[in-house]
């Protein structure tokens, strides 16, 4: 990631750690554990810590609302950060106060041990954006209902030649007007906002149903990949036993058939809800286009290239807000509708670890035959 990028992800975790009063709750918590610790049969003291873990398990669901992207949450691994996942750190602390009821120190300890990890990490990360503040590195914020979608492409992948690079990307280019035509009708042409150069990833600008259609296909083939994953670590396993590739193509081949198969069934499902074509035509080309564009996206998928999207939040409108009828426009909660999916989508785009060789076949494109007709209109 580049320094903007560091510094708005910095900045997004410092606010809402901040905001979402965590690190408070966490001492209160600890300071009721400390007083059971020293008074174990007083129900007073049990009631406070009953009562503020609670609380503390309520700031935790309000952080796990921010609805941090999976890049994000990959940031704060390659930073050394705390866990940050609320269902993880209530897991850890409900078994501990089932095992060590009579042991209340031992809860104790483990609250405060949590507590300071991330305490330190969210004080590293304010020392590192005063650093960016003070180097005159902005942050890359973005407006409501902004999207932005980033692409990483593994340096292994193109042996880091500037040739094979550029017929990446303009093959990615390709790729994203397929999916552009899908759910906007139109070849866009893509921003580039900004380039990280360590790990080549490139972050564009796309209209916010072409992202809301990406994002819905990426998570389909990740979800995908992931249910065969075990059968890829099983072949592996039976390839290190000495057994020829001859004998392990079936099993290959019937995972293929099973991922493509789920694939037809998705595609109208695409189509339908992310899709402008309004005849049955139009629909039918565009299944094609999505497929097309799927076969590209998918193999690569499975070598180590990453998704990632950004998404400006709605601000939250305040009771009595209303338009000239009275209404919220439905354009407007259209728009809040996709972001909300957005969000979610942009939380389950996470790095997948090759396993083995691979299982899709990674093909040259052949987009002449999926350009068709970019008008859907009547």
């Amino acid at each position: 990631m580049n320094a903007e990028q560091l510094h708005t992800i910095a900045t997004t975790v410092i606010e809402d750690v901040r905001g979402t009063d965590i690190l408070t709750q966490f001492a209160r918590l600890s300071k009721q554990l400390n007083s059971l610790a020293s008074n174990p049969g007083d129900e007073n003291v049990q009631r406070a810590v009953q009562d503020a873990k609670v609380r503390l398990f309520e700031s935790l669901e309000a952080l796990d609302n921010r609805r941090w992207s999976a890049g994000i949450q990959q940031a704060i691994a390659d930073l050394r950060g705390p866990t940050l996942d609320a269902r993880e750190i209530q897991n850890r602390i409900e078994m501990s106060l089932q095992t060590e009821a009579i042991t209340p120190a031992t809860v104790r300890d483990l609250v405060s041990n949590i507590q300071s990890e991330i305490n330190d990490f969210v004080r590293k990360l304010e020392t590192l954006c005063n650093a960016f503040r003070e180097l005159g590195i902005e942050e890359k914020k973005l407006e409501e209902g902004e999207v932005e979608l980033g692409v990483l492409i593994p340096r292994n992948h193109i042996e880091s030649h500037l040739d094979k690079f550029a017929e990446e990307v303009a093959h990615f280019d390709e790729a994203l007007k397929l999916f552009s035509v899908v759910a906007t009708g139109t070849r866009e042409d893509f921003d580039i906002t900004y380039i990280s150069a360590s790990d080549l990833k490139l972050f564009l600008r796309p209209n916010i149903r072409t992202a809301a259609l990406v994002g819905a296909t990426v998570t389909f083939i990740l979800a995908s990949l992931n249910q065969i994953a075990d059968l890829m670590l099983k072949i592996e396993e039976i390839k290190e036993l000495g057994i020829e590739d001859d004998h392990l193509h079936p099993l290959r081949e019937a995972a293929n058939q099973r991922y493509r198969k789920t694939l037809e069934g998705l595609l109208p499902e695409l189509v339908n809800e992310y899709g402008i074509g309004k005849r049955d035509y139009d629909k039918n080309e565009d299944m094609v286009r999505l497929r097309h564009a799927i076969e590209f996206v998918a193999p690569r998928l499975e070598r180590g290239f990453t998704f990632e999207m950004r998404i400006g939040a709605p601000s939250e409108s305040e009771d009595g807000d209303a338009s000239e009828e009275g209404e919220v426009e439905e354009e407007q909660l259209a728009d809040r509708r996709l972001i909300s999916k957005l969000q979610e989508q942009a939380q389950r785009l996470k790095f997948i670890e090759p396993i083995g060789e691979p299982l899709l076949a990674l093909q040259k494109p052949d987009w002449s035959s999926a350009s068709g007709s970019d008008d859907t209109s009547e």
